[in-house]
């Protein structure tokens, strides 16, 4: 049987799939299994083996078409991407990103049957529209188990998430390293300044708190994406003389280097997770979003979370940003060397 999953996007929400999909290739490994990821996203399956098939398309055109009301335009976009797809012949589309976009995806796969979340937990109830079995899922467990539940309920497999099994290309282990070597930055602690919503960001003061404290017992390197990131990283660890600021590596060179960490600190950011799958302690802070939702799970994660009343609300903007000032870096620091001891 031929199992065709689907999870464009974002890096986060593709790292959380990943353990519940190598649960299914290990308890069924009679499955062709393939992957549907969105080309900005699509260097993270590089660390992710196995996989039978891997199809990289490209929805941000088509997506933007269907939902502005060119649904014909949309489609003929999607069907010519989906061509290597329907190739296959898969069985079963099983659809756990929840949008538009997957969902059409899901339906022009060819797949016979498809799948995915019920209407009141897609984050698009449009979509359910396009799957056959509906399934529902308990929403206050952590995402991956969600998933998990998805996956076991469809394919009658345990509900065990297993460990992704990531592995570093070659290329990017020796980029890493080299990288390292340069910054002088053994064992470094790995800050992650950034996210992809200004509600989940540590106000720059209170990062430079935690860096400059940790610099006393490791190296430390900041992680920037982007320009703006990079002025708030090198602001972040100004003065401190073991570390430095990584910008724009790609993402199985960051894999290497987390794998090489002694701790990554950040938000509710993908990077968290991608630490976490590499093997490395993780210490990630939650304000608009609930950290025993999203955090990473395990005796060598510890997560922070803003007891402020409105916390959590999960807006990707906020006029006043509360929940991110009034956490205390002294928490962050008390988890942090909780890990490093």
């Amino acid at each position: 049987m031929k199992v065709l999953i689907i999870k464009l996007s974002a890096l986060g929400d593709i790292l959380h799939a990943m353990p519940a999909v190598r649960s299914l290739m290990l308890s069924r490994p009679d499955l062709e299994i393939g992957w549907a990821v969105d080309r900005r996203y699509s260097s993270v399956m590089e660390l992710f083996e196995g996989l039978s098939h891997l199809h990289v398309v490209d929805p941000k055109g088509w997506g933007r078409n269907f939902t502005a009301g060119s649904f014909k335009k949309a489609t003929s976009d999607l069907r010519h991407q989906v061509e290597d797809i329907r190739r296959v012949k898969y069985d079963i589309a099983l659809d756990i990103q929840g949008l538009i976009k997957s969902a059409l995806l899901s339906k022009f796969s060819g797949a016979g049957f498809v799948a995915g979340f019920s209407r009141e937990i897609c984050r698009e109830p449009l979509s359910a529209r396009f799957y056959r079995d509906k399934v529902h899922v308990d929403t206050s467990l952590p995402v991956s188990r969600q998933i998990m539940s998805l996956v076991s309920k469809v394919l009658d497999v345990p509900g065990e998430l297993a460990d992704p099994g990531l592995t570093v290309p070659e290329g990017a282990g020796v980029k890493a390293e080299q990288i390292l070597a340069n910054d002088g930055a053994d064992s470094p602690v790995v800050l992650v300044v950034g996210a992809g919503f200004q509600t989940k960001v540590l106000p720059q003061d209170s990062f430079r708190k935690v860096a400059c404290a940790l610099s006393e017992h490791a190296p430390v390197i900041a992680l920037a994406g982007n320009e703006e990131e990079r002025v708030r990283a090198e602001l972040i660890i100004d003065g401190i003389n073991r570390g430095g600021v990584i910008y724009r590596e790609e993402i199985p060179v960051l894999a290497g280097i987390f794998r090489r960490a002694r701790l990554v600190i950040g938000g509710d950011t993908g990077l968290i997770h991608l630490a976490a799958h590499m093997g490395t302690p993780t210490v990630s802070f939650y304000g608009a979003t609930l950290g025993a939702r999203n955090g990473p799970e395990g005796s060598i994660h510890r997560w922070v979370q803003s007891d402020e009343d409105c916390s959590p609300c999960v807006k990707r903007e906020c006029d006043n940003i509360v929940c991110m000032e009034l956490l205390r870096p002294q928490e962050i620091l008390l988890a942090a060397k909780e890990l490093m001891d």
